[in-house]
This record gives structure tokens, sequence and C-alpha cells, in this order.
């Protein structure tokens, strides 16, 4: 029998969100469990972290070049070949969604046969000029939902918090009402429903921990208690070297410092976010198990990007530090329905890339490899026996950006970082030095290193329509989009 995957997302995740990435402060009892008997991906980047192109991504098995997307900006377009639901539709499994597409229109499926959406505050669908097919009021089943349950006058910004803010306080309603619930509710809900006869591929994409970082009270407050002690690190040199010494200006901005309470109490926020997910999931186990389905799972889980929480003075996404691009990938099979437990390596070092999930989910459901795309399966990485040598040695990863715009290639344990308007060049071995802290760029040890990476970018670069690259150099301030024009290719 064809086993079941569930495919789970939470957006904005960073890797080391996760006590058993030596996180002493923060709890994921369910996490924890999936990496102590499954398998931890410790090398797993968004190569452009920012939801919109990390999901493309992800949802084709296509390259950032290949999908177009270098930069968030919505109304791209997604009628890519190989599409994550079509792929498990196409195999005869019985494909749900369930909480943040993030794709457009907003109701496009990718495949799946039915989609129960929440894509969190979007700014695209909140215009009231907007025709209804396009708006919120018709996007968003979370939303009408907490309207039917809790009054016609209820909204997702009654708490006041803005969704790219580092603002943080508790969830104003009941818990059972929060988006996080909602996702496993729903997700509960088509266990009942489906198709016995059929395996099914079931997609649990979380909004949180992305802001609003608005944990229910009891994960708030958790946390608001055991990270009383905490510090904020010492920025000032790190962030006068790059001009990101200046004191935090609105509430939505991209650098500045904040203060120790507002620092306290974003992480309370986003770590209560975090615990939430984490015990919701459990509760979904503890379900699946009561249907008698568990052993006949695969659970993988993932997310889009990370989220820089005041590292260098810097929030959100976008950036091409670990904070925002490194994130979690781990596989949990607790029937042993890939191989043999004594076969499997439980930690998995090679760099693996979002572009990688279509694939391995798809061959983790039923041994079958998908053609044409970038992305390659990671199941193969999981044994012991297997031979390397061919697997990917170096990713190049991009972001549009505005004055932060920037290119980075990661050759373990280097990432060289060239910020595409300034100019500026940064070299960080994360091996020794995780927090990206001493830029090694001007340290003639590490010349020769500075040099080899910066050659790969160029040749990555240099056939690019942005004009990169004259003379085999790198060419700073030029202009760029957040679509190359092969994304005009995938039109519906």
């Amino acid at each position: 029998m064809r086993k079941n995957i569930v495919f789970v997302m939470a957006d904005q995740f960073r890797y080391d969100a996760i006590s058993k990435h030596d996180n002493s402060y923060i709890s994921t009892p369910t996490f924890d469990q999936w990496i102590n008997e499954g398998y931890d991906f410790t090398n797993c980047y968004s190569a452009t972290p920012t939801c919109i192109p990390a999901r493309a991504s992800l949802l084709s098995g296509l390259s950032q070049e290949n999908t177009g997307m270098v930069g968030y900006e919505e109304g791209a377009n997604w009628n890519f070949p190989h599409q994550l639901g079509k792929e498990f539709a196409n195999r005869r499994y019985y494909a749900k969604a369930v909480g943040k597409m993030h794709v457009s229109n907003p109701r496009k499926r990718m495949g799946f046969h039915h989609v129960e959406l929440h894509d969190g505050y979007l700014h695209a669908t909140r215009k009231s000029y907007l025709r209804k097919d396009r708006s919120y009021i018709s996007t968003d089943d979370y939303y009408n939902w907490l309207k039917e349950n809790l009054g016609n006058d209820a909204d997702i910004i009654d708490n006041g918090l803005e969704c790219n803010s580092w603002v943080a306080r508790e969830f104003n309603y009941e818990e059972k009402y929060h988006p996080t619930n909602w996702v496993v509710s729903r997700a509960i809900d088509f266990l009942r429903k489906r198709d016995t006869t059929e395996p099914f591929f079931l997609y649990m994409s979380f909004v949180r921990p992305h802001s609003p970082y608005d944990p229910p009270r009891y994960y708030f407050d958790m946390y608001m208690d055991e990270l009383k002690d905490i510090k904020k690190r010492d920025l000032s040199k790190r962030a006068r070297d790059l001009g990101l010494d200046k004191n935090i200006d609105k509430i939505d901005a991209l650098t500045g410092s904040i203060t120790e309470r507002d620092y306290r109490r974003m992480l309370a926020g986003y770590f209560g976010s975090v615990t939430h997910i984490d015990h919701q999931l459990n509760r979904f186990m503890i379900k699946l198990n009561e249907y008698d389905l568990l052993e006949d799972t695969i659970f993988v889980f993932t997310s889009d990007h990370g989220d820089m929480l005041a590292d260098h003075n810097l929030y959100r996404k976008g950036f091409a530090y670990q904070g925002s691009t490194h994130i979690p990938l781990i596989v949990y099979d607790p029937g042993e329905n890939i191989f043999k437990k004594e076969d499997m390596r439980k930690k998995i070092d090679n760099i693996v890339e979002l572009r990688d999930i279509l694939p391995s989910l798809v061959d983790f459901a039923t041994g079958e490899k998908v053609e044409n795309i970038d992305g390659v399966s990671v199941k193969s990485l999981m044994k012991k026996d297997y031979d390397d040598t061919n697997w990917r040695k170096v990713l190049h990863g991009e972001h549009v950006l505005g004055e932060f715009s920037n290119q980075f290639i990661l050759k373990l344990p280097y990432k060289y970082i060239w910020y595409t308007q300034s100019g500026i060049e940064q070299l960080f071995d994360i091996q020794k030095d995780p927090t990206e802290d001493n830029n090694l760029i001007d340290d003639e040890n590490y010349k020769d290193i500075a040099d080899n990476l910066r050659n790969i970018l160029i040749d990555n670069l240099k056939e690019r329509e942005e004009g990169f690259v004259k003379d085999n150099k790198l060419i700073k301030g030029v202009k760029q989009k957040p679509f190359l024009s092969i994304n005009e290719k995938y039109k519906d």
C-alpha cells in the first residue's frame, strides 16, 4: 500500500527555532521527537528568502532563475509544468491543502483537489476597490470562519498588530480561534471526510510564526517569564560597519535597534508562536493515531524562509544571513516506510534547497522520479552508504530588496555575499562563526576563498538579463526587478 504524506510548512521559521538545534530557550517537544526518531537536514536553505519566490521553487521544483521570481511582488505567473498538488493528484493521491498558499490568483489550486485557504494578512487582497473574487472576503476561508463564529465585525487585524512588525502581544481571542488551531482543526476534519480507499497527500501550511507575533496568552506569558533575563547581543560595531546603528523608526522597518523590552516581547511572541505550532502538531498526531494511520504516514517539515529577529539590527527576511536563509527540514517516518532505520543517517549535512522538496515528497510516497526540474530528491542522501560525490556543493541565492538587494554563494563552510547596489562584499565561515559577526573579506588569509566564491557568482550571473557582469567583473548599481522575463512563459 502506498504511504500517506503529511507535508507541514510554517512560514518564517528559523532553523534555530527548535530546541534540538541548540536553542536552550525554546520548547519544541514534538519537533524534538521528530528529530530524535527521524532525519534532520542540517543545511537546508531558502535561495530566495521571502514568501512568494520561495514558495514558487517549493511548489514547482525549479530554481529561482527558472521560476523567474527573484524578489517579492504580487502578480507573478504560476502555471509551472510541475506543480506539487498535481504531482500527487496524477499519482492517484487525494491531494488536500490547508492554510497558506500565497500564489496568484489567490485561489489557484496548484493541482490540489481542494484548498482551504488562509494566507494571513496580504496587502494585495485587502484593497477595498478589488473585485470580489480577488478580495480576501472571497479568498480567505479562515477569515470567513472567524466571522461566522465571532460575529461580522471580527477581523484578523483586531489586535492592532501589523503583519510585518516586530511588535508583539498575546492573541486577543480564545485559543481555539487562532489561525494555527484552525489549520489543525481543518486537517483533522479532512481525516474524517477523506476517501479511505485512497492514500492522501495533506499539505498543512501555517502562517505563524510569521508576524504578527500573537500566540495565545499561555504561550506568550510562558516566554515573557522564561526570557526575563535575556539580553540583546552587542551589535554596535557590526551594525556601525553596515550603517545599521540607528534606532528603529517604524513598526515594520527592515533595520534599526529596538529596546531590551521590545526585544524580549518580540522573542516571546515568536517563540510562543513556534511552541503553539509544536503542540498543535501533536494534537494532529494524536488524532491520526486514533484513525490508525500514524505508521502509514510520512511527515516532512520545512519553512519558506527564516526571520532575522533583530540579528545585526535586521528584521523580517530577504537578507542573505543565516537567520533569513537557513531553515529546518525534518523527515519523520514512524512506520519506517522509507528505509529501515539501521540503514539511515540521522543527520544529513549536504546542502539542500526548497526546489528539492517536490521531487523528495514524490520519491518518499511512490519511489518515482520527477523529470525536467532543477530539484533532486533527498531520499538517496538519507542512506548511510550513499556516495554524495555528485550532490551539489554550491548554492546560489539572491533577493531583490531595494538598497539591500543581495546575491550569495554558499560553499560550506563559507558564505560569500555581494550587495548589488552598494557593491559591499562579505565572507563568513559559518561553521566557526554561525552568527556571521566576523567579515573575512579583507583578510589576506581568505583571499583565495573569496576570489573563488566571487568567480562562482560571476559564472552564475554572466548570462543574466540584468547585466550584473561586465568584463568578467561584478557591476554594482544595476537596476533590478523582482521578476525575470522567463516568468512570462508561465501565464495561465
